[in-house]
């Protein structure tokens, strides 16, 4: 996972490319509250290597610790092929939004969703049991997730953004979208300074597996964007 911040770039590398004498970090950056931290890819909160096909493993350093912590109040349960928004967002979303509270992904065909729904009381298995099957017309489209948080607990309080979608091409294709359709909204929410969280559906236009040797909005079209508000953190 790289982070972007105002001064550059941190490289949070994964301990697992380590000698076996494990990583060693260097000291941290020196990050301010005029600071906004800028994660492009999707964080492994709840990744288990033995459940998740290519899981990504965590780094462990204090700075990955204290977004985890935060983006924790704002997801139950976010792995590679999973994601349950805090239950908490139920009392604030219309009926329709609501039904993208817990969501499931095909992985390996353009991380697609097909299954979603109101799930918020029980386990976790239990929330998965009960989500709905995606039908034949909505196949085939995808989901992005923008969070901001206006403060995290690490250094002086530094503000965070992260934007991905749920594999490494949803990713870059949503982050894509994201420039190219949302930037104003996205400038909007940093210049207010309130944690907010947008969620987009948008269809891949392209075959299984095949990576475009440049980017264009032919590829993606405009999101829908299904979730667009203010939240506490609790």
């Amino acid at each position: 996972m790289i982070t972007k911040y105002t001064n550059g770039l941190i490289f949070n590398q994964s301990p697992g490319v380590y000698a076996a004498n494990g990583p060693k970090f260097a000291p941290p950056p020196s990050i301010t509250t005029e600071d906004l931290l800028i994660l492009a890819t999707r964080l492994p909160i709840d990744d288990d290597e033995d459940i998740d096909r290519r899981s990504i493993t965590k780094s462990g350093t204090d700075l990955e610790v204290a977004i985890f912590d935060e983006l924790s109040k704002v997801f139950d349960y976010c792995s590679r092929q999973i994601v349950l928004l805090s239950k908490s967002f139920a009392e604030n979303l219309d009926k329709g939004a609501r039904q993208y509270l817990a969501v499931k992904f095909n992985v390996k065909k353009n991380a697609y969703y097909n299954r979603y729904g109101c799930a918020i009381e029980g386990s976790i298995h239990r929330r998965l049991q009960r989500l709905g099957q995606v039908t034949p017309k909505e196949y085939e489209k995808t989901l992005g997730y923008i969070i901001y948080i206006p403060e995290i607990q690490f250094g002086e309080r530094p503000s965070l953004l992260t934007s991905f979608g749920m594999n490494g091409m949803s990713s870059m294709l949503w982050n894509f979208a994201v420039k190219t359709y949302l930037y104003g909204d996205v400038r909007k929410v940093v210049n207010e300074g309130r944690p907010h969280i947008i969620v987009g559906e948008f269809s891949l236009k392209l075959p299984d597996n095949q990576r475009p040797s440049y980017l264009s909005p032919n590829l993606v079209p405009p999101p829908r964007k299904i979730i667009d508000m203010d939240f506490e953190l609790r």
